[in-house]
């Protein structure tokens, strides 16, 4: 049984630790609206 059929991962950052949001803010941002936009749309 597949409980997740879409699963990414995992999301590996190059010079980041674990502040992503300070670090990588950009990389961080593009991915998030990526990830929770309407595909519906």
């Amino acid at each position: 049984e597949v409980v997740f059929s879409e699963l990414v991962g995992p999301f590996v950052v190059p010079r980041a630790g674990h502040f992503l949001q300070w670090e990588r803010a950009d990389l961080l941002n593009r991915t998030l609206a990526y990830f929770l936009r309407d595909p519906s749309r």
